[in-house]
């Protein structure tokens, strides 16, 4: 009798577990059957065509998620820069930005030595009937510089949703000799750069007008918040995408052992980027700006940080986060309630490194060459994106897709970065966590004397939707959001 409801309890546990984390279950199966299916293919040598029915949904998942590029950045950065309250708390508000930037940069540039450093330990691509050439191979620094700043600045924003201006050599023969023409022309892709800067001018606009932009603002929150929900719809039918994804680029590859090399390679050079930014460079910078010692802040939020690495959300730490800047750190609970919610809807540094050396890893393992123009390009869009990611899981692969886009390398399969993806997810997520909060404990230390003019805005009720909740979470946190409300 004892040992039989030991067994049915202990059953209970595993399918409440598999519910809980039934995404995470569903996509580990998918990689499984993707390469299974991939595997009995390619050894049984069957027709192509066949083939190409079976990897089609992994194609339609993909153009469903490129089909949301414009919507998810646009709304997304309208709404997160119209929320700043940057009249009331100048000081304060330019500081948390300030930090975001500067995180962003640092880990973008952590993530480009992550690159380096993984292409040069990379096979290269000695097959050239199979490389794809790096678009302006012969610009010169003008012309890459010249490229960035028009992109930035397009001459019709209706026009930039689905074109870019680039700058092309053709080869020119004559009949003594050959020479490049320069040539400035419109590719098909969207300028993602251009809808930015676009987007942030209004959404800017609207922060400055405050109360007249009101219902501006709130249109656009509502807005984001449809888009995210149709984006998290979307990621509920990835396991049959993933498999689709996964049974095309086995079947494809020439040398599976090569292959899982460099994978395995990618994800430790990641890992170690990650644990380099997060316990060197954020130490460093807590240190510089308030000359304490770093490794009490790496104590006290270890609690949240595990939550976060189990849950790969932040916004499920918020709570936690600022019970332990109010009671533990002794951080004025206005600083608190205003800088984690900020933080944590702006700042993604651990993503930043992932989504730089993602770039990077895809665009050797497609053998496109990025050139120095192609790495600024990068940097430059993830250090912007970042501060709109969307909150739903895995959503980096779909930043990637946006920063390929703006490099015009299109022809990428991004399956085989889901088979690392359930632990790379974590890692950063947890390093995102220990930003948030470093960040946190820096901006206080800064503003401490103008805490009386602190005036509570957007973040400061500490609101997260229902839309940034983990999808495994949705269902057991109807309350979450009445509970933060209160804090």
């Amino acid at each position: 009798m004892s040992s039989d409801y030991v067994e049915v309890k202990r059953f209970n546990k595993i399918i409440k577990h598999l519910k809980t984390h039934w995404l995470l279950v569903s996509i580990l199966v998918s990689i499984l059957i993707g390469f299974s299916i991939g595997i009995g293919l390619k050894s049984g040598q069957v027709d192509k065509r066949i083939v190409e029915w079976l990897t089609l949904p992994g194609n339609l998942f993909i153009r469903s998620l490129e089909m949301l590029i414009v919507p998810v950045v646009f709304v997304g950065v309208v709404a997160a820069t119209g929320s700043l309250s940057a009249k009331s708390n100048l000081k304060i508000t330019l500081i948390c930005v300030g930090l975001c930037f500067l995180t962003h940069v640092l880990a973008t540039i952590v993530g480009l030595f992550g690159s380096l450093i993984l292409i040069s330990l990379s096979s290269k691509n000695t097959d050239s009937t199979g490389k794809i050439e790096s678009v302006g191979k012969q610009k010169t620094a003008y012309d890459i510089i010249a490229d960035i700043l028009k992109n930035l600045i397009p001459k019709n924003i209706i026009k930039a949703t689905t074109n870019q201006e680039l700058t092309r050599y053709y080869l020119v023969n004559s009949t003594n000799s050959s020479e490049y023409v320069r040539k400035v022309e419109y590719i098909e892709g969207t300028n993602i750069l251009g809808v930015l800067i676009f987007a942030l001018l209004i959404g800017l606009s609207a922060s400055v007008l405050e109360k007249k932009a009101e219902l501006f603002r709130e249109f656009f929150r509502s807005c984001n918040d449809v888009v995210i929900l149709v984006l998290r719809w979307l990621i509920l039918v990835a396991p049959i995408g993933i498999a689709s994804l996964i049974i095309e680029a086995i079947y494809d590859v020439d040398d599976l052992g090569e292959s899982f090399k460099q994978i395995g390679l990618f994800t430790g050079l990641c890992i170690v980027s990650l644990l380099v930014y997060g316990f060197f460079v954020l130490a460093l910078m807590v240190f510089v700006f308030t000359r304490k010692n770093p490794l009490k802040y790496y104590i006290s939020f270890m609690e949240p940080m595990l939550l976060a690495f189990a849950s790969t959300s932040g916004a499920v730490c918020i709570h936690k986060s600022i019970d332990i800047c109010e009671n533990e750190l002794e951080i004025d609970s206005r600083m608190a309630r205003f800088t984690i919610p900020f933080y944590t809807t702006l700042q993604a540094d651990g993503s930043s490194i992932f989504i730089v050396m993602a770039c990077a890893f895809l665009s050797n393992y497609f053998g496109f060459e990025l050139t120095a123009g192609d790495y600024i390009v990068i940097i430059i869009m993830t250090s912007i994106l970042c501060l709109c990611l969307p909150s739903v899981p895995s959503s980096s692969i779909v930043t990637i897709l946006v920063v390929l886009n703006a490099i015009n390398f299109t022809q990428v399969n991004i399956a085989i970065l889901y088979t690392v993806e359930w632990l790379l997810d974590r890692t950063r997520t947890a390093v995102n966590l220990y930003s948030h909060c470093f960040c946190a404990v820096i901006t206080f230390e800064l503003c401490k004397k103008d805490l009386d003019h602190l005036e509570l805005g957007d973040h400061a009720h500490v609101h997260v939707e229902e839309s940034q909740m983990p999808l495994n979470q949705l269902s057991k946190n109807d309350n979450f959001n009445e509970e933060i409300t209160q804090v």
